[in-house]
């Protein structure tokens, strides 16, 4: 049993959760990287010319991966991005298991949201190496920290000090403090080292830009048990307006525009679950998916069985409208709701509804 993958991983986090407090201090402290200055150096635009992410798009050729896709595509958008991943490879992140999949595929989940959101190059890059020093909720380095040096030269110094943000911070406690505010202060606030309770201040851009992947790393990731959806979008829907003015707007939630209530993501994902266990059977089942869709308009998958169940009926116009408003939220959050759900194969299968 010991040796299974998935027992080695257990051992390795619980081994990484007691050396905790052995770590050296120094080597994860914000002064003896210089981070706030190298942070104050940070300079991200407020709207951002990328190219069109779509070229992400999975193609309808279902032997397509996403690592192949996203690392020759993805090019398009950062010409290092095939180096990255490469230098990625290297420390065999595969090996690690997380909330859904394996950590690599996290990581370039992530990538692949922030992309898709048209985030600028030291924001993605942050997003494909986010926790790869270890956090405070997941206890395990991927990049020892001695070889900090080798991550710098690769992705830049930007792009790393908003790794080690990422990686350093106390991120419940910023977030509590977020929420308690409802906005982001014009004059920012400080945050606290989870490690060693150093103190920094950060200006209002750099909070958004930890907020936009914070909320790119929960969608990516969250699920309940057995990958069933989780409880994460009310939650995120309070977080993510919160970077207006600061940077380029994601297109979830109505452009960061609406929040979801606690109660009506309970409700949706209760619905949900019965049309799941039902299997679309019964006369109820339209009706039932048009309800969660009036209680959560922000997910993809009550759309998409709508349009199956209109293509099995014969309909010729209503499934390509329901896979056009299912592919549209597909392409928003670039991640299933359902995490038992595959992101690739839900587009593929949109795709072939659509003309």
């Amino acid at each position: 049993m010991l040796n299974s993958p998935k027992a080695r991983m257990v051992l390795k986090l619980a081994g990484a959760t007691l050396q905790r407090s052995f770590r050296s201090r120094f080597q994860l402290s914000w002064a003896s990287t210089n981070l706030q200055s190298r942070l104050y150096q940070i300079s991200l635009p407020t709207s951002q010319d990328v190219p069109i992410a779509h070229a992400l798009m999975p193609e309808r050729d279902p032997m397509k991966g996403s690592r192949t896709v996203i690392s020759q595509s993805g090019a398009a958008i950062d010409p290092k991005l095939p180096e990255l991943i490469a230098f990625l490879d290297q420390y065999h992140p595969e090996n690690f298991p997380h909330d859904v999949g394996s950590f690599d595929e996290h990581l370039i989940g992530t990538w692949r949201i922030l992309a898709y959101w048209r985030q600028p190059l030291p924001i993605l890059r942050c997003g494909l190496f986010h926790s790869v020093y270890a956090t405070d909720v997941y206890p395990v380095s991927l990049i020892p920290f001695s070889q900090r040096e080798d991550l710098v030269a690769l992705i830049g110094d930007e792009a790393e000090a908003l790794v080690m943000l990422f990686c350093t911070v106390a991120r419940h406690r910023l977030q509590h403090q977020l929420l308690e505010q409802g906005s982001i202060p014009k004059q920012g606030f400080e945050v606290t080292n989870w490690m060693t309770q150093e103190r920094l201040h950060l200006p209002p851009q750099l909070i958004a830009a930890y907020l936009v992947v914070e909320v790119a790393n929960i969608a990516e990731q969250t699920c309940s048990l057995f990958k069933k959806p989780g409880m994460w979008m009310s939650y995120t829907s309070k977080l993510i307006g919160m970077i207006r003015p600061w940077l380029t707007l994601p297109p979830v939630f109505d452009g960061c525009t609406q929040q979801l209530a606690p109660h009506a993501e309970v409700q949706a994902r209760r619905l949900y679950q019965r049309q799941v266990w039902l299997n679309g059977r019964g006369d109820s089942a339209d009706k039932t998916l048009i309800e969660i869709i009036n209680t959560n308009p922000w997910i993809a998958e009550p759309y998409l069985d709508l349009a199956i169940l209109a293509n099995q009926r014969g309909n010729s116009e209503s499934p390509k409208t329901y896979a056009q408003q299912g592919l549209k939220r597909l392409l928003e959050w670039c991640t299933a709701w359902d995490k038992r759900c595959d992101w690739e194969t839900m587009v593929r299968q949109t795709l072939s509804i659509l003309p």
